[in-house]
């Protein structure tokens, strides 16, 4: 026998091999509950039969079938729980039902959550660092004040139209808005409560949007 045809049967061989492998590995993922609402984290649970070193890859996808960029995770233990760093985002995950689908190895599974529709005030986390960094004075008036127009312009926080001004501008801000901003960017006080500051200072004027 030819080198040339052992070298082909090798091949052949590690190819069967990696296709038992995959269809013997078995994948399941479930969430720690069915119904999450915006102050929650996501927590799930992944397991497998068999650690192959091979990455994970997962998809959030929702009701109309559009996925969020893929998220890579290695797995190291047969059973592997994650949980998100942070909330949901309201601008990014609106009220519905969504999709955590893996693939790991040639196999694949999948689970179900409700994000629920609620009447409470829930702001991006993003905000809430720049809320952190504005107390601590790493960040400027300014650019405190564009989050705050964001949050107005996506309607997170409502400001009826007759009590808006034409131009944007700030001035004074009130020291203790920004110790609020620190708080509540340390979970001391609720969205809601910071919201109602930042309303106060739209109503009396000092910061114009």
């Amino acid at each position: 026998m030819s080198s040339k045809n052992i070298l082909i049967i090798f091949v052949i061989i590690i190819f069967i091999s990696e296709v038992n492998v995959a269809s013997a590995i078995s994948l399941s993922i479930s969430t720690d509950k069915s119904e999450y609402q915006y102050n929650d984290l996501l927590s799930f649970v992944i397991q497998v039969s068999d650690v192959t070193g091979k990455p994970l890859t997962l998809h959030i996808r929702d009701e109309s079938g559009k996925n969020s960029a893929p998220i890579v995770l290695q797995i190291v233990n047969a059973t592997t729980t994650i949980t998100a760093r942070e909330s949901f985002d309201p601008i990014v995950y609106k009220p519905g039902v969504y999709y955590l689908d893996a693939e790991y190895s040639g196999a694949k599974a999948s689970t179900s959550f409700k994000i629920l529709s609620t009447d409470m005030i829930v702001i991006p986390s993003w905000i809430k660092n720049l809320g952190k960094w504005w107390s601590q004075e790493l960040v400027t008036d300014k650019d405190f004040v564009r989050g705050i127009e964001y949050l107005i312009k996506e309607k997170i926080i409502i400001i009826p139209e007759s009590e808006r001004q034409d131009s944007s501008s700030i001035t004074k801000i009130p020291t203790w808005i920004k110790t609020n901003a620190g708080w509540w960017a340390d979970n001391r006080i609720s969205d809601s409560d910071f919201a109602l500051g930042i309303q106060y200072l739209i109503r009396n004027g000092i910061i114009i949007v």
